[in-house]
């Protein structure tokens, strides 16, 4: 990376600038970044460089050496290679520097190897820290305020440049509309375009978040009904990396030298200390919140967040209320992907199953005995509803807990509540705010225990007691689950923290958000220079910063020292620790996680070691004993509720079926039931309902873009992934197998899959599948007109796993790409359900490798191995990048399908591609274990010309109609697929003109399909043209009378039938302006104009039967130059000019007919020639049936010789004419014939 992009040209300085910064980087072992490039040149692909947007860890296996060039103005012209000292000894940091805060001193850092039981650390080794890097470039914020959106938009219609000079505050924060981004590059201002420019047109009121643009006109903190901010405080999670150092500097707050999840008594802890550290942060930035609530123990952060406790007496007080002490029933959980109501009436027939969840609209939870939960979960399956039984036992949450009350309620007596919530604190278990009793308050805490979770009702009621902002303090994603329950309710869900990002930039980003929605944060509070003090704006402690213990005076009783999470900030002398027991002398002490790392696959969720000090303790101390049960079942609740969505896309580990189908030990002993199979003699048969209800992921699986919100589901044209097809088949091959054998087995392999036709999803169908046994362990599953396949099933998995195919590191080259940018480019159509492709690692002429996440959704997996193919093509192919799966070889299973959310590597193998399929094997693992291969993936390459990939990803911005000068544009043909066809066709008809389309006799289907794509991007330049924003062919319809009687469209085309014009309209609430439509068309070209029909000009037209202004002909173009049907021949003396005028004499009569507004057969030419110097602009003159005899009438027409060159057929070539000449503002006498002259 340049020095010049950081600080500017040094000058004769510049080579000392680069070394100082190569020094550094091998001091730190931090890769830089390449600042303020965030589009590197694509030539740079083709080569062993990459350029990095953030800074990574530095991993070598040998000596780091760093490279300088200084060739230039400065005058060293030399190449410099710096190398690594070697270790002298063990490293160690230096004491913390008395008074400074801790978290200046020793930020965290990747945690070290734990030793084993064998061996113990050294007390070097416990000293060892890394003092971390950052490199941040100072990030500009762009606010813009309006008293309108159209005043907004205006202010948008300049260049990128001239917006990034204005960032700053605006100079009158005006309430109705308002922008905000950080980091105004050129993507995000397009955005920031594209979401004002829909307001406008009212296509949405506000823009939150997508793309990191935030925009609206009704903002939700504003207007006379102002609404209200909640803080929202997550819980335990399964990934705990919050990025907090950035924070705790700037703010002069301590935070303890680690901060991770590396065991549960720490995460618990650091969760609550990251809410205890944001809430005062944002608290600093002149955010207060007007409502609180949490989940899980995220509820007690509520607490402290309201005043109820003293924060001396935190630790002590709610730690000492675990409420786990001795045995809990032996009840199963399993989560539904439906709805509370939906799962009470399927609880109906289970008296000892209950309700112990609410998430959200399409997400519950149950709990009961295993046997009752494990027939439910089969039922509900067979329903194809997702059901997900969790791994693990508790009661929490269920009536089944109250026999354990007596001693829970001795428990909770100790709490030392202080005072009533000083805000408005809403508990989860009643939906309502916290009672200002403290005696109802200890009850409350007890009946939460055994009443279910009311999360959904919870943010329910606070939206209607006014909350619209939901700030999420910390990490996480609690966030998604408000989402849910809110979905199209106005409001905004932004999180304080992330993994994805620095603290400071994302308070930076919460900022923008609350100002856009007329809030007012204080920015310049993260902005000034150094750490900001202990300054606490809120109601409660000066929250001062703490400086490091100092030894206590000689003869005074030493005492522990108690941490108080309302400190700002804190240190603890480790000899104390180690004094009281609570930190042993042979444990390395952790640090903390580093942003974007993953949890390793194989690990025990939340295993606690046995060395931990909290675990010996445990053995001894009865409170150590229930704080390590509840931190563990909390942890385990918690993180696996919520990583299930508010959607009902299932987040946890689903049931599995393919890819990891079933259990390896079976199912319970009653096993599933096989109540949706139907005995026929030789197998079985069921009926599959397939439709975005019953499977609402696939929505994300939809093939058609559409703009957001748009109603018609059919139009996104949502379709079964051939993958989620495979899961499909081995689950009822194991409900066969479980019919015929009454014992559970898992599907190993899934071999000979067929898929003979898309299987859509909306509209719903029902689909006729049949299931016939091979010997005693395959099943032949088909779907009946769709797919087939063959399921082995087997008692375990292979003993032996294959081993991972090697690597060709010197034909592979590196990523062009991130998987993030892979959808955002629309090189895959995904949605986020099965957007699964996490990272590149490379590719080569045969092969691409990726590391993928693991995902809920059924078939995702398997289905992001696919889209690496889809990569691969748009590296190593020039075209026909569109490529769809028809055949899977087979499909091997060696373990359970992967964690959700853990990383898979995927190594993808193209055996063979041509122009009409590619062939490919892929391998997945998981961990160091091979997962899944699949052999002889066929993907089908369709006929798309290069030249239309963009309107295809993007048909909102693209046109496949061909611009030409005039503004007319040409529809043609270029594909030799049906199948493509159907593919565009979907990109530019809605459901209605679907209908019209498959009703025409299939010999009018083209040109009519041609017509409506060129009067389409005929309309849709024309908006463009005036600034509008993207605009989708489906939001336009159009009315053409081509087609709805007669056996063909000649007359019209000729101009014989103009009483019914072509004319379009918005479709689902999109506002369209009228336009003047002109079209002509043949069976294989279309040519459109669309012209703004307004004034009084139009009306008088309209007065004098609708005659149109202009005239737009298509004819071929004759053998005989000179003459043709329709025509007379022109005299002998006529000055022809050359044989081109005469090549448009047909196309230039047809357009002056349409001008006039008379039959093409009546119109006499009297004589044609070249109108001036241009070549394609011909004078006609004409006799016209209308006008007076003696006063032939002379015409200029513009005219343009176009080609065809329809799949295997030869080229034709047709000639289009368009009159032009007068201006649409000349009065009457000229509007009877536009473009006339006398």
């Amino acid at each position: 990376g340049s020095v010049k992009a950081i600080i500017g040209h040094t000058m004769a300085a510049a080579g000392v600038a680069a070394l100082v910064k190569a020094a550094l980087a091998l001091h730190h072992k931090v890769l830089l970044p390449a600042v303020n490039c965030d589009e590197p040149h694509p030539a740079i692909a083709a080569t062993r460089f990459r350029v990095l947007s953030a800074p990574v860890p530095w991993e070598a296996r040998g000596p780091r050496r760093a490279g300088v060039n200084a060739f230039g103005f400065g005058g060293t012209n030399a190449h410099l290679l710096l190398e690594e000292a070697a270790a002298a000894g063990p490293p160690y940091a230096a004491a913390p520097v008395r008074g400074l805060p801790v978290a200046a001193c020793t930020p965290p850092v990747p945690r070290p190897p734990v030793p084993s039981s064998g061996s113990a650390g050294t007390e070097a080794e416990e000293r060892v820290r890394v003092t971390g890097v950052t490199v941040v470039e100072p990030e500009l914020v762009l606010r813009l305020a309006a008293t309108t959106p159209d005043e907004l938009g205006r202010m948008l219609e300049v260049d990128d440049a001239a917006l990034r000079a204005a960032a700053g505050p605006p100079e009158a924060a005006a309430v109705g509309a308002r922008l905000g981004l950080v980091n105004p590059n050129a993507r995000r201002l397009a955005a920031a375009r594209h979401a004002v420019g829909g307001i406008r047109l009212g296509a949405w009121p506000a823009w939150r978040g997508r793309g990191e643009v935030w925009a609206s006109a009704q903002p939700l903190l504003g207007g006379p009904r102002p609404g209200r901010i909640a803080f929202v405080f997550p819980g335990l999670e399964a990934e705990f990396a919050p990025q907090l150092d950035d924070v705790a500097r700037h703010f002069g707050i301590a935070l303890p030298a680690e901060l991770s999840a590396a065991d549960l008594g720490r995460h618990g802890t650091g969760v609550l200390l990251v809410s205890r550290v944001l809430d005062r942060t944002l608290r600093r930035m002149r955010i207060e919140p007007d409502a609180l609530a949490g989940h899980s123990i995220g509820e007690w952060s509520a607490m402290f967040a309201a005043g109820m406790f003293d924060d001396d007496e935190v630790d002590a007080s709610v730690f000492a209320a675990d409420p786990y002490d001795g045995a809990v029933p032996e009840v199963d959980y399993a989560s539904l992907a439906c709805s509370s109501e939906q799962a009470r009436q399927f609880l109906a027939d289970y008296p000892d199953v209950v309700l112990s969840h609410d998430n959200a609209p399409q997400s519950s939870v149950v709990c009961g005995p295993p046997a009752a939960v494990a027939d439910l979960a089969g039922r509900l399956r067979r329903k194809n509803i997702v059901v997900r039984v969790l791994p693990f036992r508790s009661g929490f949450h269920t009536p089944m807990l109250r026999p354990h009350l007596p001693a829970l309620r001795a428990r909770t007596d100790r709490l030392h509540l202080r005072r009533p919530a000083a805000v408005a604190l809403w508990s989860a278990t009643t939906a309502s705010p916290y009672p200002a009793d403290l005696d109802a308050v200890r009850e409350l805490f007890v009946r939460h225990l055994v009443e279910p979770v009311l999360f959904r009702q919870t943010i329910e009621a606070m939206y209607a007691a006014g909350a619209r902002v939901f700030v999420q303090v910390g990490p996480g994603r609690l966030g998604g689950l408000v989402d849910g329950v809110l979905e199209d309710s106005p409001h905004l869900t932004i999180a304080a923290n992330s993994e994805r990002r620095d603290g400071l930039g994302q308070l930076r980003r919460l900022a923008v958000a609350l100002w856009v929605e007329n809030g007012d944060p204080d920015f310049a509070v993260l902005d000034a220079p150094g750490p900001i003090g202990a300054e606490h704006r809120g109601p409660r402690d000066p929250g001062r910063a703490a400086t490091p213990a100092e030894p206590a005076p000689a003869g005074r009783r030493e005492s522990a020292v108690r941490l108080s999470l309302g400190a700002a900030s804190i240190a603890v002398d480790p000899g104390r620790l180690a004094e009281l027991g609570l930190l042993g002398a042979d444990r390395l002490p952790l640090a903390g996680t580093r942003a974007g790392t993953e949890p390793l696959a194989g690990l025990p969720p939340w295993s606690l070691p046995a060395r931990h000090p909290l675990t010996a303790r445990a053995s001894e101390d009865p409170l150590a004993k229930e704080l390590l049960a509840l931190l563990t079942e909390t942890a385990d609740i918690a993180g696996t509720l919520l990583a299930s969505p508010a959607d009902g896309t299932e987040r946890l580990r689903p049931e599995p079926v393919a890819g990891g189908p079933g259990d390896p030990d079976g199912p319970p002993a009653d096993g599933p039931r096989a109540d949706g199979l139907r005995a026929d003699g030789t197998g079985w048969t069921a009926t599959l309902h397939v439709s975005t209800s019953t499977m609402p992921y696939l929505l994300d699986h939809a093939l058609t873009p559409q703009p957001p919100g748009w109603p018609d589901l059919a139009d996104r044209r949502p379709v079964v992934a051939a993958t989620t097809i495979v899961h499909l088949m081995a689950d009822y091959a194991l409900m066969a197998d479980y019919a015929r054998r009454a014992s559970g087995r898992i599907a190993v392999g899934v071999y000979d899959v067929r898929f003979d036709n898309w299987l859509p999803a909306e509209p719903a169908v029902d689909v006729a599948v049949s299931l016939r046994p091979e010997g005693n362990d395959r099943y032949r599953v088909t779907f009946a007109g769709y797919a087939s396949g063959l399921v082995r099933v087997a008692d375990a998995y292979p003993a032996e796993r294959p081993p991972r195919w090697p690597v060709d590191a010197d034909a592979e080259q590196p990523p062009t790409m991130t998987g993030r940018d892979l959808y955002r480019e629309r090189w895959m159509f995904h949605g986020p359900a099965f957007q699964r492709v996490a990272t590149f690692l490379g590719h080569g002429p045969a092969h691409v490798r990726a590391v993928l996440a693991a995902s809920p959704t059924p078939g995702a997996l398997l289905d992001a191995g696919g889209q690496l193919l889809g990569y691969w093509l748009r590296m190593h192919e020039a075209d026909r990048f569109v490529a769809f799966p028809v055949r899977f070889g087979g499909i091997e299973f060696f373990g359970p399908e992967p964690r959700p959310g853990s990383l898979v590597a995927c190594h993808a193998w193209v055996r063979h591609a041509d122009d009409t399929s590619l062939e490919a094997y892929l391998q997945f693992v998981d961990g160091n274990e091979v997962w899944a291969v699949v052999y002889g993936w066929v993907d089908r390459r369709f006929d798309l010309p290069a030249e239309f990939d963009e309107a295809f990803r993007f048909p909102e911005g693209n046109t496949f109609a061909e611009p030409h000068p005039g503004g007319w544009v040409m529809a043609t043909e270029r594909w030799s697929d049906l199948a493509v066809r159907e593919m565009v066709l979907g990109r530019y008809l809605g459901s209605a003109e679907r209908a019209r389309y498959d009703a025409l006799p299939p010999g009018q289907r083209r040109e009519w399909m041609l017509r409506r794509i060129a009067v389409k991007d005929a309309v849709r330049t024309q908006l463009w043209d005036t600034r509008h924003p993207a605009v989708f062919p489906a939001q336009i319809a159009v009315h053409d009378p081509f087609g709805a009687d007669g056996p063909d469209g000649a007359g019209r085309r000729a101009g014989s039938d103009d009483a019914r014009p072509v004319t379009v309209s918005g479709v689902h609430g999109y506002p369209l302006a009228p336009f003047e439509i002109h079209v002509a068309s043949v069976p294989d070209l279309a040519v459109a104009l669309a012209l703004p029909a307004a004034g009084p000009a139009s009306a008088a037209r309209a007065e004098r039967g609708g005659r149109a202004p202009v005239g737009l002909a298509i004819e071929p173009i004759p053998a005989d130059p000179a003459g043709g049907p329709a025509t007379r021949e022109p005299p002998a003396d006529s000055d022809a000019a050359g044989p081109r005028p005469h090549r448009y004499r047909n196309a230039a009569a047809a357009a002056v007919a349409r001008a006039a507004g008379v039959d093409a057969s009546r119109p006499q030419v009297i004589d044609i020639s070249r109108a001036g110097a241009d070549a394609d602009a011909v004078a006609v003159v004409m006799a016209l049936d209308d006008g007076p005899p003696s006063a032939p009438s002379r015409f200029t027409v513009s005219c343009a010789e176009v080609e065809t060159r329809p799949p295997g057929q030869p080229a034709r070539r047709y000639a289009v004419a368009r009159t032009t000449g007068v201006p649409r503002t000349h009065d009457d006498s000229h509007l009877e014939f536009r473009g006339v002259g006398a």
